[in-house]
């Protein structure tokens, strides 16, 4: 018998360089006409192509108005006022006429005229004697300086603190006091009056009446009389 052989297996051939190369040829200028066509529709897409330029709209120039010569006609002067309207007429008072007299009246004139006429004849005649000459008319006194206006004297007395010792004798009255004031207001003496029958009530009445303000604007000093009452609530 026959030993059977061991198969074994049959590499292909490897393919020739000469075909590798051209394929890869053939790649690489499919890859180069793509590229090709890609930059193409790029270039024509609408993207890309300028825009037109939009139509400007025409520009119209117009001719301002000329001014009308109404425009610069002067003003219309003012109408002046006519004199007649202006001076008014002068108001005319009739002249009063004389009133005829009637001859009783014209012979009493006439007869007045005639004894003045004689009078003032006689005057002159006559010479005036020194003590007959009116003596010069004294120049008129000018205008008095008006007087101040005398008020009348007039005293105000504070109400004095009531004395402890007639508030526990429980005292009270009426004092009077007759004041002095000079000229100005200065009170320069203050004396007892009437007596309220307290010692306190009196001593404290003549303080208060020698503090109290007067007034008295005369040229001479006056003599006032005042009451200080005392009176317990």
């Amino acid at each position: 018998m026959d030993h059977a052989r061991p198969i074994v297996p049959l590499m292909a051939p490897a393919p020739p360089r000469a075909d590798r190369s051209s394929r890869l040829l053939l790649i690489a200028l499919a890859v180069a006409l793509a590229a090709h066509l890609g930059v193409l529709s790029l270039l024509r897409s609408p993207a890309h192509l300028p825009r037109p330029a939009e139509p400007q709209a025409p520009v119209i120039f117009e001719r301002a108005p000329e001014p009308s010569l109404r425009s610069f006609a002067p003003p219309a002067a003012p109408a002046l006022p006519s004199d007649a309207a202006e001076i008014p007429a002068p108001l005319t008072t009739p002249e009063a006429l004389p009133v005829p007299m009637p001859l009783a009246h014209l012979s009493a004139g006439r007869r007045s005229v005639i004894s003045h006429s004689t009078s003032a004849s006689a005057s002159t005649r006559t010479v005036p004697t020194p003590a007959s000459v009116p003596a010069a008319a004294s120049p008129a006194a000018g205008p008095s300086a008006a007087a101040p206006a005398v008020i009348a004297p007039s005293c105000g007395i504070q109400t004095p603190p009531y004395p402890p010792e007639a508030r526990l004798l429980h005292q009270s009255g009426v004092v009077g006091i007759l004041l002095t004031v000079a000229p100005g207001g200065a009170v320069t003496d203050a004396s007892l009056a009437v007596s309220s029958g307290s010692d306190a009530l009196d001593d404290a009445a003549l303080a208060a009446a020698r503090e109290a303000r007067c007034v008295n604007n005369g040229p001479r000093a006056a003599t006032l009389r005042l009451p200080v009452g005392f009176r317990l609530e």
